[in-house]
C-alpha cells in the first residue's frame, strides 16, 4: 500500500514540475555537434568497429547535460585473425583509453564554457562504457570512465573510473 502512494506521489509531482522550455531547446540546439564530436574522438581512437553504440544525450534538470557512449577498446579474439599476446592487447587497449580519455577531456574543457545551455552551477559530463572483449588479457578494464566538468571550474575535468 505504501508503495503504490509512493508511487502515486512521484508521478503526481513530476507532471506539476515545470521544466524550463528554453534550457532544454538550448539543449536540444548543443546537443547535436557535441554527441558529434564525441563520436568523431572515439571513432579516431578506435580502428574498425570500435564503437558498439553512438552518443546519447540527455539533459538533468537541476545538473547538467549527459553524454554515453559505448565503445570496446579492441575487438575480440576470433579465429580468422592473427593472434596477438596477452601483452600487445595489454599495450593497445592502455594506448587507445589514454588517448580518448586525453582526446575528450580537451574537448570538455574546450566546449563547457560555451555551452548555453549548462547553467552557471551545472555539470557536463560524458560516461564511456568499456566492453572488455578479452578479459583474460586485461582483467583490469574498467567497466566504465566518467568525465565531469563544473562550468564555474572548466579547467578542471574530473576522470573517473569504475
Amino acid at each position: 500500500m505504501k508503495r503504490i502512494i509512493l508511487c502515486m506521489l512521484v508521478f503526481v509531482t513530476s507532471a506539476f514540475a515545470e521544466v524550463d522550455k528554453t534550457q532544454l531547446d538550448l539543449f536540444k540546439k548543443e546537443s547535436g555537434p557535441l554527441r558529434a564530436a564525441i563520436d568523431d574522438i572515439v571513432n579516431a581512437s578506435l580502428p574498425g568497429r570500435g564503437v558498439a553504440e553512438s552518443a546519447k544525450a540527455t539533459y538533468l534538470e537541476g545538473y547538467g547535460p549527459v553524454f554515453m557512449i559505448e565503445a570496446s577498446l579492441e575487438p575480440t579474439r576470433n579465429p580468422f585473425t592473427a593472434a596477438k599476446t596477452a601483452e600487445e592487447v595489454r599495450k593497445t587497449v592502455m594506448e587507445r583509453r589514454k588517448a580518448i580519455e586525453t582526446k575528450l577531456e580537451a574537448l570538455l574543457k574546450q566546449r563547457v564554457a560555451t555551452l548555453q545551455s549548462v547553467g552557471p552551477a551545472d555539470s557536463l559530463t560524458v560516461v564511456l562504457y568499456l566492453f572488455n572483449s578479452n578479459p583474460v588479457d586485461v582483467p583490469d578494464l574498467p567497466s566504465q570512465i566518467v568525465f565531469t566538468v563544473k562550468k564555474q571550474a572548466p579547467a578542471q575535468v574530473n576522470i573517473r573510473a569504475f
